[in-house]
């Protein structure tokens, strides 16, 4: 799907977990918004209706018509998970109870659901406006000096969603297992780890190599030509 602009209201509704309500043949639902568990269960019904294909110059309207027409069944299913709360979608009884809720809505109802899902996510669209995912490019660049320099430190595991993910938000926040799969949405759970407080010292050496210039740095020159010569010294140029 292609880039949009995110508002302060789409920020917001992130930020509370806010579910899309919508009203059909005279029944409420709610879509909400995934934990990373839920995550993990809807992804393999995504890669089945050929989601994980879906180009971002593709038209989402029509791929969510045709998907729901041609393959239905698991479209309400995933619609199903979509409209159940945290954990519920893991009780199969309340999920087959969804199912046969929506088996008769019509083709159009169950693909401006699956648009309503498909859209959902917003991470990107948040780390972009606010630019973290160039600082993490950044913080990226700068611990493989740091690891480079490290000679006598080494560091294991993180080669897992376990140890990178789970662990972490665990460990930093002293949430429970259940907590960070169920409990929290993963728009929400990935914003507060990528964007954490984070101080890391440099030596001028490994700012050097690293090539972040450092900005408390004065320098004066006088005339055209001294300029130019404080040019070519610069890496950056």
């Amino acid at each position: 799907m292609e880039k949009e602009i995110i508002s302060k209201a789409d920020i917001s509704d992130v930020l509370i977990e806010r579910p899309i309500s919508f009203s059909i043949k005279g029944r409420h639902y709610a879509v909400y918004r995934p934990s990373l568990g839920k995550i993990q269960l809807m992804s393999r019904l995504l890669e089945t209706i050929g989601f994980n294909d879906f180009k971002p110059t593709d038209d989402i309207y029509y791929f969510s018509y045709v998907t729901a027409q041609g393959k239905r069944d698991e479209c309400v299913r995933l619609v199903a998970y979509a409209t159940l709360p945290s954990d519920e979608c893991l009780d199969e009884s309340k999920v087959t109870k969804r199912i046969k809720e929506f088996k008769d809505f019509e083709t159009e109802d169950i693909a401006t659901i699956l648009i309503m899902i498909f859209r959902l996510d917003r991470t990107d669209d948040i780390m972009r406006h606010f630019g973290i995912n160039k600082e993490t490019e950044k913080m990226n660049k700068i611990m493989k000096v740091k690891e480079k320099d490290s000679r006598n430190s080494l560091t294991f595991g993180g080669k897992t969603i376990w140890g990178s993910l789970i662990d972490s938000a665990c460990e930093r926040y002293g949430w429970s297992y259940q907590y960070v799969l169920w409990g929290i949405s993963y728009s929400n759970l990935m914003l507060m780890l990528t964007d954490q407080v984070r101080t890391v010292f440099l030596t001028d050496e490994e700012r050097k190599q690293a090539r972040i210039p450092n900005d408390n740095v004065v320098v004066k020159v006088s005339g055209k030509d001294s300029f130019k010569d404080f040019i070519k010294t610069q890496k950056w140029r």
